[in-house]
C-alpha cells in the first residue's frame, strides 16, 4: 500500500512538473503591450529533445482574442523552427477593433489540456490566458516611429564565453538609433552551399541594443550550427505600426575554433 501512495505522488508531481514547464514556456512575444491593427501576433512556443507536444501545439489549439463580450480566433499564417524553438505567426482578426484584450488558447488534445494546467476539461471555453494586449489603429504617431526611428545596424565582434547554457559562440549586432523597446526583428539565414535551406523568426533585442546570433544558445535566442556560411537579413518591425525599417545584408560565418 504504501508503495502505491509512492507511485501516485510521483505521477502527479511529474504531471505538476510538466504543465508548469510547458505553460510557462509558450508565450506571446513582445515587447509592448500596444500592438496595432495591420500587425501580427508572434508565439514563441520551445521545444524539447524529449517531447514534440509544444511542436504540434498550434493545430491541436485554438489561440483567441479575448474582449469583455466577444471572443475572436486568431487564424495561423505560419510557423517557424530552427532557432531552438517553434514560432506561430498570427494575423490580427478582420472584424476585431481597438481595445484592450486577453490572449488565450482553447486546447483541443486532452494531454496539452493537462499541461497547459486548463481546470474545468469540459469546458469549451477553458484555456490557459497567455497574454494581454492594447490593440489599436495607425497614428500618425508611426509616421514619427517611421522616420525618426531608423538607425544603423553594425557587426561588432564574435564573442566565446561561457553563460548559462553552456559554451556560446555568438556574432553581435548593434543598433544605434533605433528605439529597441518599441522594436522586434526579422532574422532570415539562407545557407550558402544550399540556398533551400532557410531560418526565419521574429526576436526582441536585448535591453542594451545588440541582438546575439550563434551556437550554444539558450531558449529563446537565435542557433545556427557552427562551420556552416550563411546569408543574413535584419529586417526592424515595429509592432505598433505593423511596418519595417530599411534592412540590413551580410554574411555570418562562426568557426569551431572559437
Amino acid at each position: 500500500m504504501k508503495t502505491y501512495f509512492v507511485i501516485l505522488i510521483m505521477y502527479f508531481s511529474s504531471l505538476f512538473a510538466f504543465g508548469k514547464c510547458i505553460s510557462k514556456d509558450y508565450e506571446l512575444l513582445s515587447n509592448s503591450d500596444t500592438i496595432s491593427l495591420e500587425s501580427k501576433l508572434f508565439f514563441n512556443g520551445y521545444t524539447y529533445p524529449y517531447n514534440s507536444l509544444v511542436e504540434d501545439y498550434p493545430s491541436k489549439s485554438e489561440f483567441v482574442i479575448i474582449g469583455e463580450s466577444d471572443t475572436f480566433k486568431l487564424e495561423l499564417v505560419s510557423t517557424q523552427k530552427g532557432f531552438n524553438q517553434l514560432q506561430s505567426i498570427f494575423e490580427m482578426p478582420h472584424d476585431i477593433s481597438e481595445g484592450e484584450f486577453k490572449i488565450g488558447v482553447i486546447p483541443k488534445d486532452k494531454n496539452i489540456q493537462m499541461a497547459l494546467g486548463c481546470i474545468d476539461l469540459k469546458s469549451k471555453n477553458s484555456c490557459k490566458i497567455v497574454g494581454q494586449i492594447t490593440i489599436l489603429t495607425k497614428t500618425n504617431n508611426c509616421d514619427v516611429l517611421l522616420s525618426e526611428g531608423s538607425g544603423i545596424i553594425t557587426y561588432q565582434n564574435t564573442v566565446s564565453q561561457l553563460y548559462g547554457c553552456g559554451n556560446k559562440v555568438y556574432s553581435e549586432y548593434h543598433f544605434a538609433g533605433f528605439d529597441t523597446e518599441k522594436l522586434m526583428f526579422e532574422i532570415e539565414l539562407t545557407q550558402k552551399s544550399d540556398t533551400t535551406v532557410k531560418m526565419k523568426a521574429f526576436v526582441l533585442a536585448s535591453e542594451d541594443g545588440v541582438l546575439r546570433v550563434g551556437h550554444g544558445m539558450c531558449y529563446g535566442e537565435f542557433e545556427i550550427p557552427l562551420n556552416t556560411k550563411f546569408d543574413i537579413v535584419l529586417r526592424p518591425y515595429y509592432p505598433k505600426c505593423g511596418e519595417y525599417l530599411d534592412e540590413y545584408k551580410s554574411e555570418l560565418f562562426i568557426a569551431a575554433h572559437y
